[in-house]
């Protein structure tokens, strides 16, 4: 990579988010399959154990350094990914693959809102309309006219709360921590937690389930390891605009894999959801494009 140009390790950086977003979009494939069958806390429990395992295998056991240095912050951070997955896991399985994810996308607005009330991130007027378009592409997924909120959209919503505080988490652990260090508690933790529930509900399928449930864990943990390697040489706006494509990418899946039915209103509300998703992202972009360059006029 030193010999590489800038532009190129740009392009290289969006070229490992994007495979990254491919790579989540599958494993949440398997995840709906798979919670077909057993308790979503079995599937959360594979997701831990496999990415544990990985991690460790890529940090070659130094666990000195696994363990990190701000301890409380990764173990909460591990605790709130933890939450978090549960719940997206439940939502999968109670509603649509597409429905469960176009809602997981409204974290980028999530993200930018508890960023900015608790960790000092500024505000930009472009949020309002980022949020504006978040909550209609929320209302035409979630439909409440029809006279109820479905389980499966209430725990989907649920658990980017969590997902917004888990990014602003990592945002300051990365100043003093490594990703191997902070997917380690969250691994773990995620191991631990869901472990007795995981054991009660038991598995009795087939080795086709047994596949299934292992590459839900493979798949999304190299999915995080290069999503993170993407971020190193491209910035966060820029990879943030191209995860967004998972969203699409679902649809497809869902629809061709799946059989599950695009409507109007899903195919609409996805729209919504992300553009505010873009507007976050190009905001934050052009603000650190301004101060790279400097002031436009004046000034000295």
């Amino acid at each position: 990579m030193e010999s590489q140009t800038p532009e190129s390790r740009v392009k290289v950086g969006l070229g490992l988010v994007f495979f990254s977003s491919l790579l989540f979009a599958g494993g949440n494939l398997f995840v709906k399959q798979a919670t077909e069958e057993v308790s979503p806390f079995v599937v959360a429990f594979w997701r831990g154990a496999v990415g544990l395992v990985m991690v460790l295998l890529l940090s070659r056991f130094k666990i000195g350094k696994l363990l990190g240095t701000n301890r409380l912050l990764l173990l909460l951070r591990g605790v709130g990914g933890t939450l978090a997955l549960i719940l997206f896991f439940s939502s999968i399985m109670h509603t649509s693959l597409s429905n469960a994810v176009g809602l997981f996308n409204t974290y980028p607005l999530f993200t930018t809102i508890i960023g900015v009330l608790f960790f000092k991130e500024p505000w930009r007027k472009v949020y309002i309309l980022a949020l504006l378009c978040s909550l209609g592409g929320v209302l035409l997924i979630v439909r409440p006219e029809l006279g109820f909120v479905g389980t499966g959209e209430v725990l989907g919503l649920t658990s980017v709360f969590f997902v917004g505080w888990v990014i602003n988490l990592v945002r300051y652990l990365r100043k003093t921590d490594s990703v191997y260090a902070i997917i380690f508690y969250f691994t773990l933790t995620t191991s631990i937690v869901t472990f007795l529930p995981a054991w009660k509900a038991g598995i009795t399928g087939s080795t086709h389930l047994w596949l299934q449930l292992f590459a839900v864990g493979f798949l999304t943990t190299l999915a995080q390891l290069f999503m993170t390697a993407g971020y190193t040489y491209c910035t966060a706006a820029g990879g943030s605009i191209v995860s967004l494509l998972g969203l699409p990418l679902t649809f497809l899946l869902s629809n061709s894999v799946l059989g599950e039915k695009l409507s109007f209103l899903l195919l609409a509300g996805g729209s919504l959801i992300f553009l505010s998703g873009y507007l976050i992202a190009f905001s934050k972009r052009t603000s650190a494009s301004r101060k790279r360059s400097g002031p436009a006029r004046g000034g000295g």
